[in-house]
């Protein structure tokens, strides 16, 4: 049964596929037809390299071609007309739109004894139920924002006091990702806690291990907590008990805790730390009354000890007096040493270097990559993150060389305050990296990510990505000390942000 079927009496289903089947049938047909216009005019050998060339001449003149056809935009209009029926069902008073009439928010509210209500009204734009496939808005809703007294009846009244931020999930999967979106670093930035998330039925997984990379060489990693969830889905003959059950999740973190090493000793320390110390277990989330079962109970006390470490995860340490003092000339070298990171990345990514046990990118994920850069204002397609890349190459290589200075004046501090004063210097430095970052990839250069995205033709794809590799991103992060025009601006800015970050914690480059 539909949530809120009383409201959708407008939206026809059998019409909607009617109309998806004749798009798809048009769409085929004429796909057809250009193929074989296509492949009558370009001709192919029968030589493998000139086939492949062939085939990214007809993929990408094919797309060309289809948005010039008339029919194109009949298929184009009667789909939107589909979606357009999905927002009338909204309450017009409700709904506020951009000029060009697309709906842009909508708001409600509801009385604290309407759950139900309320429910029902969030699930249009938040809910994957696939009995209510073809009512939903989901796909193009970028967020929601709810904001009421939330508490389950087992917290006898008390009110939380929390702000969540829930973005869009890491990943689940061996190679998610080898950087963290610039908008979750910004995230990650402004919270008081961070809750990493993970399913204790496969946990630590790429992105999670990429998550954790970020959140200790940004020095957040006193924000940390692990939370691992579907507890009761770990299954085996092996696990007697709930602690052997423990004891193999926390297995799984150990494991990829010696892979940051590279971040030096006290990243591996204080991941270890929180490990300890704010690490939870919640099974059967799923359950409307926790209380009423034995596993639930022991869920619940899992919540409350993690509220607990949420509101103390507030208090920050303080800094030392004690001054670390860098040596510039070995910071300069850790700035060309991320930029020779970034750019053996990208040479592969590009398909301009060839590595064993790594693969490039296709053309026409590199293509939309250019296209979300000039056209969309996004700095990101899917795993290619250019902006992140740098961003991290230079934070991790910096997070090593911050815990390693010449000597310390004022006073010697212990372990413990050397680890508060590394952290809050590379806090202090991961926004203004990110900043440089994004100006020097992508603000900077947007005319020539126009260019690359406008290249088309025979040819078009190494030309793109040389464009790319070559001229965007070796201007974006030099390798060498000078450049073909004199200085290095890279080693200029980092610096510079360095010396004010350092400032700020007390600490002094020479």
């Amino acid at each position: 049964k539909l949530l809120f079927d009383k409201e959708l009496g407008a939206i026809d289903l059998a019409k909607t596929d009617a109309i998806l089947d004749q798009s798809l049938t048009q769409l085929r047909e004429l796909a057809s037809s250009i193929k074989n216009r296509l492949q009558a005019e370009l001709e192919p050998d029968d030589e493998e390299g000139d086939q492949s060339a062939f085939d990214e001449l007809f993929e990408e003149q094919l797309d060309d071609i289809l948005r010039n056809e008339g029919i194109f935009y009949t298929i184009s209009d009667a789909l939107m007309d589909e979606i357009e029926k999905r927002f009338e069902t909204l309450a017009p008073s409700a709904v506020t739109n951009t000029r060009e009439g697309w709906p842009q928010t909508w708001k409600g509210e509801w009385p604290i004894n309407k759950r139900r209500e309320f429910i029902e009204s969030v699930s249009r734009f938040s809910s994957n139920y696939q009995q209510q496939y073809g009512f939903l808005l989901t796909p193009l809703v970028n967020g929601v924002r709810v904001a009421g007294p939330f508490s389950p009846t087992w917290m006898d009244g008390r009110q939380p006091k929390l702000v969540l931020f829930d973005g869009e999930g890491l990943g689940h999967t061996p190679r998610s990702s080898s950087s963290i979106s610039t908008g979750v670093s910004r995230r990650i930035d402004a919270a008081d806690t961070v809750l990493l998330v993970d399913n204790a039925t496969q946990p630590m997984q790429a992105a999670p291990h990429a998550a954790m990379r970020e959140i200790v060489a940004t020095g957040n990693g006193r924000k940390l907590i692990f939370v691992f969830t579907h507890f009761d889905g770990i299954q085996g003959d092996n696990f007697a008990n709930a602690d052997e059950k423990f004891s193999h999740v926390r297995a799984s973190v150990e494991n990829v805790l010696s892979s940051f090493k590279d971040l030096g000793p006290y990243a591996e320390r204080i991941l270890r730390e929180r490990l300890d110390t704010t690490c939870f277990f919640l099974a059967n989330l799923q359950e409307r009354h926790l209380e009423s079962a034995s596993a639930g109970r022991g869920t619940i006390r899992q919540i409350q000890k993690l509220l607990n470490s949420i509101d103390q995860a507030t208090d920050r340490p303080e800094i030392s007096q004690a001054h670390p003092v860098y040596d510039i000339k070995e910071l300069n070298v850790s700035i060309l040493s991320a930029a020779g990171a970034f750019h053996e990345i990208w040479k592969i990514l590009l398909g301009l270097e060839n590595k064993p046990g790594f693969t490039k990118e296709h053309w026409t994920r590199i293509k939309a990559l250019s296209r979300r850069l000039a056209v969309l204002g996004v700095d990101e397609y899917d795993s290619l993150r250019p902006v992140a890349d740098l961003r991290q190459k230079l934070q991790d290589r910096i997070y090593l060389f911050v815990q390693n200075p010449l000597r310390w004046e004022g006073c010697e501090p212990s372990d413990e305050e050397k680890e508060n004063k590394y952290n809050a210097l590379a806090d202090n430095l991961g926004r203004r990296l990110l900043d440089l970052s994004t100006r020097r990839v992508w603000h900077r250069p947007i005319d020539k990510w126009q260019e690359a995205y406008d290249e088309s033709g025979k040819g078009s794809t190494f030309v793109r990505a040389e464009m790319i590799g070559n001229d965007i991103y070796v201007s974006a992060a030099p390798v060498s000390d000078t450049t073909p025009s004199g200085r290095n601006q890279l080693l200029e800015e980092v610096v510079a942000e360095f010396r004010s970050a350092a400032e700020d914690v007390g600490a002094l480059l020479r």
